[in-house]
């Protein structure tokens, strides 16, 4: 065991009290060590995580492993359970070199509230031995724990405190926040499954952060310039909004600019263009009015020559000859038209031949398609019949109609071209086939069949379920039996315990009998074995039912108990007086022991002074017995008379002022102005010169003062007198007047406190070994007392015992059940079958459910085949329909062939007819005729040509007359046009001149597109150079136009009235606050002008220039003021505080490797951290940042620099990186040396190089496992070790949930040893875990048993003690 194992807190016991399915359950831990097993969900992970590390870190939010379960104490307190509320408690012990520490919580939740309250608690008690958390079962509530802790505890509410007094106890008040960080990691099963990234970030976080509040006070003044860093914040987005802006106004002014420019300058070139356009239609009106004189002379000439021409032809169409010819010529048409007639009608008869050809062709297709649908209704048919006997209905096959069959007769066309088939009749063949009764038939058959094959399916289903019933019922009666036995078992184990735990009571009583009877004496010189035991209670007998078991186990334990109390009651009793005893005396020894210093330091004793006196701060000596002495005549008996008279009197110790001559005690004042008659005291007393009072004034005060006679006498017998009080004293010598006497009185009281110190100082050692021997017997009967046998393992075996009877008594109930419904299922079977053989024998089919849904098949397949018939039958109809149309068309088309083959015939003889008359008329004439004609035709010719002439001359004559006019209209419009265009002109300058004026418009237009980055606050902002004043003309306007397009660049990009309200919109939204940007349209149809307005309001281009210059000083004044509190910074607590953070991280990491160092597995196999600046960082940063764990007052002025501009540097990359954080955040990240760092692990193999871990590096899953648990068990050592720098032992857990899994059997031992050299505490879960090997000196091993039915956990317990296992109670 290591040197410092006791000098640790190390978990000794754990409890689970009613919360989840846990009923009362103690967790022993052996060495600090405890596996927890069982099967997936048996609920060992749930009992880690209620106790570890929740009961320290007290974190809700962190139960589990991986942090993901919300409700979970809800759940715990309420699911599975019917309870409204429910109080539970979860604790866990620690032992340090016998001290112990109980630390826990509370939990009751309330299902009608859906609301948990928790508690928390610390005592240095003991759950089950001196502190209890029930009362008859029934968890305290808040109030009473409070109650029951008393002042030997603390119950919180507040999650703080409770936190506080865990840091207080555990850790020396040490923040173990990363402690227990560290441990949750460790804990999750998920930790070694990528072990090159995830393994080496886990330990880099477990290094110790830099503290928060140092943080906190390093960017307070950083965070002061927040109003100021926010107002450059405004000022940047403000100018990044604008410069958007602007950028997109700019190419707007260009386009409408532009846009109106051009427009102007089209006015313009149209004015131009207008003023050529009169010039030329002047000189076309000119030549229009040349070509209509011209051609209304052509006219006239014309006209004449057609007037001429037509007299002539007048005369000879009068002469007989034209007549005779005209007769001639008109007989030749007529035998022109009827040839062209006969032709038409010989196509007519062709074309109509072609038709009633095409008709034959179409009525034998349509014939041929009828027989295809008759030969489908008969094929149907024929189905229709197979599958009505494949159904088990040859009935319906008999009441089948035969296939139709049509009769037709043959029919030749009246040309004798073509011979069809057409029917005999007008009937339609499938019309008399009707197979309703058919489908009727089919309906029922199919009915019956699928009511026979229901039947048959439903007495299969219940002879399924009666065989499943008696199977159930079987295996219910199996499952009685063995429930049986194993409850008569179980009461067996429970009456055994129950025997076991009455022995060992009575053994237990006989050695506190024994104990009791060794008593030592409670005082000095007393009597032993003075202590007297109560008779025991009479045990329960040996037939008691269980519950009997459990009383009479908790009787007799309370009996014992109870005894036990007495007798620790009569022994607390003892050594309380023996305690008292012992403080009496060394009370009185110190008083002795002070006095005694007292006057062995003073010269003299004090002079005794009554209680009633005032004065005790007036010096001894001013007092009279210091200022006097005997007179040499007095004799010892006279002196010691003499003194107590003085004493007695109180002039003993009256003070003498020497400056008023007076002595005075109390009331009573001696004056020496008033000397007595006769013996006064000086005659017995002298003065002494001591130099306190002069020696007049004391014999003055001496003379006052009478022996015998006086108001105020004193006498050497002890009387005394003053005024009316008398009195007389006695001493055995004289202590206090005169040097001598005091100090043989100072001698006399040293040998007598020497005496009484001597005796206190015997008594005080015989008291002493009194109470040594009282409290010795009393710690040896405290521990007999703890170890009382408790009613556990009765407890537990009587309630296996209930439960297994209860288990065994549902089993018979449900064996019971199940037998009475598998007779009953049994039944319904055999009346599903005889129902069933009654139907199908009535239907005339089979039972078999897998035949009658053949049957249901066929039935359908000839249902299918009837519907086919039906639509077969609806196609012979459709085509029959389409035969005897076909069969109408052609004979149309055949009574249209003969009627145009007559017709043809009857032209042909009447062109004969006409072509013989013209013959007989050619030749009866003769040749003058046909000159008269020919002279005729030439004249019409002439004419002819003539009129062409004419018509073409006056069409010119009018065209140009036309021309005319549309010339003297052409030059009219142009000159208006000319007019429109000079106006249009005028009015684009006007706009071009308006809308250059639009407020920021142009000096947008002109805005470079680059802005100088340098340019001075001061650059001119004013507005752009004036344009030229120009006439309202179209030259003026040309002027215009020339001034502006020398001006203005062309824009970037085309922006619209639209797109530029977007980036307005844009802008006004990225705005800061305060600000805000419009756009205004001055009058219809002109630009938008664009302001902006904030602390002051101008045109767009305006403020963008403002906003540059102010961001760019505000910006100049916070990095000023920045640079100087980072130099603050740089040199404050936080650089202290980083410094002593990276050199803790280096003797953490130190201690990390001598702790790896000396733990290998068996194989040699070991890890080493090397811990360095992270590699991707340049140089000059990192070596600045190493700087930064140098002291700062250990920094030069040139290294201070290279920090303050590497953090300087940092903090503006993480503000860019995220604007809206705050200088804590941005602060808090730069400054976390931790990420500036990487942690490399290699690997050290025996007889090889280290070797770095990566993802390439080849590990088996047992070897990863080691690589895993030996940095992360040394880490949480060396954090333990690290959160304890008071010493108070922390304790050193490690956490491993489903632990080495995937890990083969040989690598157990291994990786168990390894836990155990790294000196860690451990809790562990895992299935198939044992935990037994050589390599591990003790372990406290719990199986996990859970019961779903009965919602209820059981434990059973075992101890290894590194090469025994045992089943503990």
């Amino acid at each position: 065991m290591p040197a410092d194992d006791q000098l640790r807190w190390k978990p000794s016991r754990a409890g689970i009290l009613n919360v989840y399915q846990y009923q009362d359950e103690v967790l022993d831990f052996a060495g600090g060590r405890l596996l927890l097993r069982g099967v997936n969900g048996s609920g060992k992970s749930t009992a880690m995580n209620m106790l570890l590390p929740f009961l320290l870190e007290a974190d809700v939010r962190k139960i589990d492993a991986a942090g993901e379960q919300r409700g979970v104490l809800r759940s715990w307190m309420l699911s599975d359970h019917d309870d409204t509320q429910r109080t539970g408690y979860l604790w866990i012990e620690f032992e340090r070199a016998g001290e112990y520490r109980t630390v826990g919580c509370g939990i009751r939740a309330n299902r009608s509230t859906d609301r948990v309250a928790v508690w928390w608690f610390s005592t240095d008690r003991r759950v089950r031995i001196d502190l209890r958390l029930t009362e008859a079962e029934v968890p305290f509530s808040i109030d009473v724990l409070r109650s029951e802790l008393g002042h030997r505890g603390q119950v919180f509410t507040s999650t703080a405190e409770y936190r506080a007094e865990i840091a207080r106890r555990f850790f020396g008040g040490v923040d173990p926040t990363a402690y227990f960080r560290l441990l949750h990691q460790v804990r999750n099963p998920r930790v070694g499954d990528r072990i090159d990234t995830d393994l080496p970030r886990t330990l880099r976080e477990a290094l110790p952060p830099v503290p928060e509040d140092a943080v906190h006070d390093a960017a307070q003044p950083l965070e002061d310039l927040e109003d100021h860093r926010r107002n450059v914040t405004d000022l940047a987005r403000t100018a990044e909004a604008l410069d958007g802006a602007v950028d997109v106004y700019t190419d707007y002014a260009r386009r409408v600019l532009a846009a109106v420019v051009d427009d102007t300058a089209g006015a313009v070139d149209a004015a131009r263009t207008a003023a050529k356009r009169v010039d030329r239609d002047r000189g076309g009106l000119d030549k229009a009015t040349a070509a209509k004189d011209a051609a209304g002379r052509r006219t006239g000439e014309l006209a004449d020559e057609h007037a001429e021409a037509t007299a002539e032809r007048a005369g000879l169409a009068a002469l007989p000859e034209y007549t005779a010819h005209a007769d001639l010529v008109r007989r030749r048409d007529e035998v022109a038209r009827a040839d062209a007639h006969v032709a038409t009608l010989d196509g007519h008869r062709g074309r109509a031949r072609e038709r009633v050809v095409a008709a034959a062709a179409t009525v034998t297709a349509t014939r041929g398609q009828l027989d295809s649908d008759l030969a489908g209704v008969a094929e149907h048919l024929r189905a229709v019949a197979d599958a009505a006997r494949a159904a088990s209905a040859p009935g319906i096959a008999g009441r089948l109609p035969d296939p139709p069959v049509p009769a037709t007769e043959p029919r030749r066309d009246e040309a004798g071209e073509t011979t069809i088939e057409v029917p005999q009749d007008d009937d339609d063949p499938a019309a008399d086939l009707v197979l309703t009764d058919v489908a009727d038939a089919l309906r029922t058959h199919r009915t019956t069949v699928r009511e026979v094959a229901e039947h048959a399916r439903g007495a299969r289903r219940a002879t399924e379920v009666a065989d499943a019933a008696d199977t159930a019922a079987a295996e219910a009666q199996a499952a009685h039996e063995a429930a049986a036995e194993q409850a008569a078992a179980a009461r067996r184990a429970a009456r055994a315990a129950a025997d076991e735990h009455a022995e060992a009571v009575t053994g237990w009583t006989r050695r506190l009998t024994e104990h009791a009877a060794a008593v030592p004496p409670a005082e000095p010189g007393g009597a032993a074995g003075w202590l007297t035991l109560s008779a025991p209670e009479p045990d329960a007998p040996d037939e008691a039912p269980d519950d009997d078991l459990r009383r009479a186990a908790e009787v007799r334990r309370t009996g014992a108990r109870r005894a036990a109390d007495d007798v620790t009651t009569a022994l607390d009793r003892a050594r309380s007086r023996a305690s008292a005893r012992m403080e009496e005396i060394d009370d009185e020894l110190a008083g002795l022991r002070a006095e005694h210093e007292r006057v062995e330091s003073a010269a003299e004793l004090p002079l005794p002074r009554g209680s009633w006196r005032t004065d005790a701060d007036v010096a001894d000596g001013t007092l009279l017995a210091s200022l006097v002495d005997f007179r040499e005549h007095l004799d010892d008996d006279e002196r010691a008379g003499l003194e107590a008279a003085l004493d007695a009197s109180g002039l003993l110790t009256a003070q003498v002022d020497g400056s008023t001559g007076t002595m005075r005690v109390g009331d009573l004042v001696v004056a020496a102005s008033d000397p007595v008659e006769g013996p006064s005291l000086d005659t017995l007393l002298t003065p002494v010169d001591t130099g306190a009072v002069p020696v007049e004034a004391v014999a003055g005060v001496l003379a006052a003062v009478g022996v015998g006679a006086g108001p105020v006498r004193v006498a050497t017998d002890g009387s005394f007198a003053a005024g009316p009080l008398r009195g007389r004293h006695a001493k055995a010598t004289a202590e206090h007047v005169g040097a001598g006497a005091r100090a043989q009185a100072r001698a006399r009281r040293l040998a007598e406190l020497t005496a009484a110190i001597e005796d206190a100082r015997v008594r005080r050692d015989a008291a002493s070994t009194v109470a040594d021997a009282l409290g010795a017997h009393a710690e040896t009967l405290r521990r007999l007392v703890a170890e009382l046998p408790g009613t556990r393992g009765v407890d537990d075996a009587v309630a296996a015992a209930t439960g297994a009877v209860r288990y065994a008594e549902g089993a018979e109930a449900r064996h019971r059940e199940l037998a009475s419904a598998a007779g009953d299922a049994r039944r319904r079977a055999d009346e599903a079958w005889a129902s069933l053989s009654r139907a199908a024998s009535a239907a005339g089919v089979p039972t078999d459910p897998d035949r009658l849904d053949g049957l249901l098949e066929a039935v359908a397949d000839a249902e299918r085949a009837l519907a086919a018939v039906d639509s077969a039958r609806d196609r012979v109809a459709r085509t029959s329909r389409a035969w005897r149309e076909a069969i109408t068309a052609w004979e149309r088309d055949a009574a249209d062939h003969a009627s145009t083959v007559g017709e043809h015939r009857e032209a042909s003889g009447r062109a004969a007819s006409v072509r013989t008359e013209l013959t007989t008329i050619e030749e009866s004439l003769g040749e003058e005729p046909a000159k008269v004609a020919a002279r005729v035709g030439e004249l019409d010719e002439r004419l002819r040509t003539i009129a062409a002439i004419l018509d073409e001359a006056r069409e010119q004559q009018t065209a140009a007359a036309v021309a005319l006019s549309k010339a003297e209209m052409t030059l009219e419009e142009t000159r208006r046009a000319l007019d429109e265009k000079q106006h249009a002109a005028r009015s684009a300058r006007g706009r071009l001149a308006e809308a250059a004026a639009v407020p920021g418009l142009l000096q947008a237009a002109e805005r470079p597109v680059e802005v100088e980055p340098d340019e001075p606050d001061d650059a001119d902002e004013s507005a752009p150079e004036p344009l030229p004043s120009v006439a309202d003309t179209v030259e003026g306007a040309e002027e215009l136009v020339d001034a502006l397009r020398t001006r203005l660049p062309a824009p970037g990009r085309a922006v619209s009235e639209d797109a530029l309200e977007k980036a307005l919109r844009t802008a006004r939204d990225d705005l800061a606050s305060g600000w805000d940007i419009e756009s205004r349209r001055g009058g219809d149809g002109m630009p938008l002008a664009v302001h902006v307005s904030g602390p002051s309001r101008a045109v767009l281009a305006q403020m963008v220039h403002r906003v540059a210059v102010q961001r760019r000083r505000a910006t100049s004044l916070l990095s000023a003021q920045q640079d100087q509190a980072l130099r603050n910074l740089l040199h404050g607590r936080i650089a202290r505080e980083v410094a002593d953070a990276l050199f803790s991280a280096r003797e953490l990491v130190d201690r990390m490797n001598r702790i790896l160092r000396g733990v290998t597995s068996s194989q040699g196999i070991g890890v080493r951290l090397d811990w360095r600046p992270r590699g991707d960082l340049d140089p000059e940063t990192a070596t600045a940042l190493e700087l930064l764990g140098k002291h700062p007052d250990l920094r030069t002025p040139e290294e201070d620099h290279q920090v303050r501009e590497a953090v300087k540097s940092l903090v503006e990359q993480a503000r860019a990186h995220d604007p809206e954080a705050s200088y804590r955040t941005v602060i808090g990240e730069v400054l976390d040396y931790r990420t500036w760092h990487e942690m490399r692990l290699y690997l050290r193999r025996p007889g090889r190089n280290d070797e770095l871990l990566t993802r390439r590096t080849t590990l088996s899953e047992g070897e990863k496992k080691l690589v895993t648990v030996l940095p992360m068990a040394a880490a949480a050592a060396a954090s333990a070790a690290a959160h304890d720098p008071h010493g108070v032992g922390a304790p050193r857990l490690v956490l491993l949930d489903d632990a080495f899994a995937k890990v083969s059997e040989d690598n157990h031992a291994k990786l168990f040893g390894l836990l155990v050299d790294l000196d860690v505490d451990f809790v562990v879960t895992s299935e198939r875990l044992w935990g037994t090997h050589p390599t591990v000196p003790a372990l406290a091993i719990t199986e996990v048993l859970r019961d779903p039915e009965l919602r209820a956990i059981a434990l059973v317990h075992y101890r290894w003690d590194g090469s025994t296992l045992e089943v503990t109670a």
